[in-house]
């Protein structure tokens, strides 16, 4: 069990984020990237008609390649083992000051030369989207600059929503920040980032020769309308990529 200090647990409060290293064994991580290279070849699941995947372009020659399943416990034995690691719950409860329910699973695969991700916040405002949506970032590979790492602005979520409050995605514009200093986050496999749903956040392009996979988790507090997964990917999948697809020029499986 990962059981956090009052300190810790103010850092986060303070910040938005907060880093725990080593959270998972080298042999977990390796059972992941197991699951995540037996996905990737599958053809019952890589295949038209799929709204699990997501492709992004190449950076140079424009070619969608396969950027994100979702969702993927279902699919995964490992990354489910993730998803419920007494650990990584322990965080969650800590943080949240309650027992967490899971909300969404994503395998990013964020290939070699592909774009990044715009500012954004992951909190939507859909009526019924949870308040306490706490995110986990778990490094697979190692995730640094030139790969894209992930980008977080410190004690930014402390604005609140800073976009319409239209229920659609919006990336944000970075003066929205009045010029507060980002920090890069960078992680070694099995490493974990745990972040507030109004965090700004962004990440660069992946300018390395290989993958930069990451395993991707919302969670909401148990008192905070209970477990809601199914509920979330019934009534959001299809409009949430599709707004993702028009904000980004992403591509589909359709």
């Amino acid at each position: 069990m990962t059981s956090l200090c009052q300190d810790k647990i103010a850092e986060y409060e303070r910040e938005g984020f907060l880093v725990v290293r080593e959270l998972f064994s080298d042999d977990l991580i390796d059972r992941v990237i197991e699951d995540a290279e037996r996905l990737a070849a599958d053809t019952n699941i890589i295949k038209e008609g799929n709204l699990r995947c997501r492709r992004r372009p190449h950076l140079r020659t424009g070619e969608f390649l396969l950027d994100a399943l979702e969702p993927i416990t279902d699919l995964a034995p490992a990354i489910k083992e993730v998803a419920e690691h007494p650990g990584m719950l322990d965080v969650l409860t800590s943080l949240l000051g309650e027992p967490v329910c899971l909300l969404k699973d994503k395998l990013i695969y964020k290939p070699a030369s592909t774009h990044g991700l715009p500012l954004h916040q992951d909190y939507i405002s859909w009526p019924d989207f949870p308040k306490t949506c706490t995110l986990v970032l778990v490094a697979v590979d190692l995730s640094i600059r030139e790969n894209g790492c992930i980008e977080v602005f410190p004690g930014a979520h402390k604005a609140g929503y800073l976009s319409p409050r239209d229920g659609r995605f919006h990336s944000l514009d970075a003066a929205k920040l009045d010029g507060l200093p980002s920090q890069l986050v960078e992680l070694y496999p099995g490493d974990a980032i745990f972040f507030h749903c109004l965090l700004p956040h962004r990440s660069g392009p992946n300018l390395s020769d290989e993958a930069r996979r990451h395993l991707y988790f919302g969670y909401n507090a148990l008192s905070d309308g209970g477990d809601q997964r199914e509920h979330h990917y019934d009534r959001h999948f299809t409009w949430q990529w599709k707004e993702l697809k028009q904000s980004q020029g992403l591509k589909f499986f359709r």
